[in-house]
């Protein structure tokens, strides 16, 4: 461009010499000496002009490499599409979330990479966009190549000759969303038996006390001699238990009943659209599924009651306290009875233990009778004693086989 410019200066300087132009044309009437300088002015602000412009091209060239930098290399997926959807430019990020092992394809509807259940929300998103230039952003699912991603989606409308594109920054927030799950579940789940706790069976109690989920059945369930068995066996055997009842009741429950540890060995359970005869039935089931089952040589047993609520004027937590009191009489009525088999499994799991404790408690059992008889006490005290001396060593079960057996003495 400069040495164009430099030629027509000169074959403008020559026609001037030569008189090729005529002196009217001169400006001013000015010497050709006067003219040549301003020529001269005017070609080195030429020459400014072209070294401005060489500048500037490099400038935005720069400029060009560093948009294309952070477009293409971006974290983040950017999308730029017509207001159809027909996508026109994608970078690398977005083109991973869709397909990692295959090129995205210029030309694709954006929306077809959108999951269903979104679909009508995106699609009113862009409408929105192309309707008032601007929308909120967006959470949704990105169909990627073997799940669906959690993004969140910001876009904003951009005008090219007349015509309205939008473009869109898709932002993966997968491990946000997990990790949020992960505390929704664990502010809203017993960590030991999965179950929900106390506070999500307050929060559900209110949410279903409604007409529509009537009749509303509450039942309370309590693990019978939970206690006697962690102070016997340990805690582990009593979690277990726990973990058992839970998983047991879950496989008998609905989809919409849920389960709750109220705290210790107390459990809640709530089932909508329950009446009397469908709560029985779920509780005999309970009951004779959980009863089956052992837990180191200990029969799981279980008190259950429960409360039915038919209509509004009842008060949801007056149904929960008659489903707690039907519970203890449950409880009450066979609590005997469950403690002394609670009680002679222990003593056969030490006689199966400890050989030797069985024929010892047997002879220890026969001595006490004796004496009892040679005391002359009366029958009920002469039971007591024999029953006593069946029983003298029981506490041996939560003590370890190796100090049970030790040959060399005890230690302090």
């Amino acid at each position: 461009m400069q040495l164009e410019n430099k030629e027509i200066l000169k074959t403008k300087i020559k026609e001037i010499i030569n008189n090729q132009v005529s002196p009217e044309s001169l400006i001013n009437k000015k010497s050709v000496n006067e003219l040549a300088e301003e020529i001269s002015v005017y070609h080195q602000e030429l020459v400014y002009q072209n070294q401005e412009l060489i500048r500037i091209q490099r400038v935005l060239e720069e400029s060009e490499n560093k948009f294309k930098s952070l477009f293409f290399d971006a974290p983040v997926g950017y999308v730029f599409y017509k207001t159809t959807g027909e996508i026109e430019l994608f970078n690398s990020s977005f083109s991973k979330m869709i397909s990692p092992d295959k090129e995205l394809i210029k030309g694709d509807n954006i929306t077809k990479h959108i999951a269903p259940e979104y679909q009508d929300a995106f699609y009113l998103h862009m409408k929105n966009l192309d309707k008032n230039g601007k929308d909120n952003e967006l959470e949704l699912k990105l169909l990627g190549k073997n799940k669906k991603i959690d993004v969140k989606v910001m876009s904003s409308i951009w005008e090219i000759n007349k015509e309205k594109f939008i473009k869109s920054t898709f932002m993966d927030i997968s491990e946000i969303k997990d990790v949020n799950r992960r505390i929704e579940y664990l502010s809203y789940r017993d960590q030991l038996t999965g179950a929900y706790n106390r506070r999500y069976f307050n929060e559900e109690l209110k949410r279903l006390d409604t007409k529509r989920n009537f009749p509303l059945s509450i039942v309370i369930a309590d693990v019978n001699g939970l206690k006697i068995i962690n102070d016997t066996f340990g805690h582990d055997v009593g979690d277990r238990i726990l973990k058992r009842f839970v998983k047991t009741t879950k496989d008998i429950l609905r989809s919409d009943e849920i389960i709750a540890r109220m705290g210790g060995d107390e459990f809640a359970i709530l089932l909508p659209n329950c009446e009397k005869n469908c709560t029985e039935k779920i509780i005999i089931r309970i009951k004779e599924n959980i009863e089956q089952q052992e837990i180191e040589g200990l029969k799981i047993s279980v008190a259950l009651g429960y409360s039915t609520k038919t209509e509004s004027k009842y008060d949801i937590d007056k149904v929960k306290k008659d489903a707690e009191d039907t519970m203890y009489k449950d409880k009450i009525f066979d609590e005997k009875s469950k403690k002394r088999k609670i009680v002679l499994t222990m003593l056969t799991t030490l006689h199966e233990r400890y050989k030797r404790e069985e024929e010892h408690s047997k002879r220890v059992s026969e001595l006490s009778y004796k004496i009892g008889k040679a005391m002359n006490l009366n029958q009920d005290k002469i039971n007591l004693l024999k029953v006593s001396g069946l029983l003298h060593d029981i506490g041996k079960i939560a003590i370890d086989y190796s100090i049970i057996n030790k040959k060399e003495k005890l230690t302090p």
